[in-house]
């Protein structure tokens, strides 16, 4: 059997909003229930400032500079 891969990337998000986490301020139970049935990660790391080289850069697999996609201003 294979694994099923689920990326969900939300925006305006930190990493440690998740009430699963610690963070009582939210009430995220479908998040949650996916932080813990499936693999989190608490430390990880993005190629770039903004959302949009980092989104880039995981569709791709390269680094912002080698997308030119720095910023929406790039998009032309």
């Amino acid at each position: 059997m294979r694994p099923n891969i689920i990326l969900i990337m939300t925006d305006q998000q930190r990493f440690d909003t998740l009430q699963s986490w610690g963070y009582p301020y939210m009430v995220t139970p479908a998040m949650d229930r996916i932080a813990q049935e499936g693999v989190s990660f608490r430390q990880a790391y993005c190629p770039g400032a903004t959302c949009i080289a980092s989104r880039a850069a995981i569709f791709t697999g390269m680094y912002p500079h080698n997308t030119g996609v720095y910023s929406f201003q790039t998009w032309g």
